[in-house]
């Protein structure tokens, strides 16, 4: 599947992702419970993928 997206969306959609990692990570401190731990790591990693992903892509002219 591809998703086109403006230089305007993919900015806005770097934000929204950056903020969910350091909601993420604060909820990964915080959390007491391993196995809820254990997915909120593979949120994160998730969501570090998709920033990497985003900032690769080529810059429309």
């Amino acid at each position: 599947m591809q998703l086109e997206i403006s230089a305007d969306e993919a900015q806005v959609l770097d934000e929204v992702l950056e903020e969910a990692l350091g909601d993420t990570r604060e909820q990964i401190y915080k959390a007491e419970v391993a196995e809820y731990k254990a997915l909120l790591k593979r949120r994160e990693d998730a969501i570090t993928r998709l920033i990497e992903r985003l900032r690769a892509r080529p810059t429309a002219s």
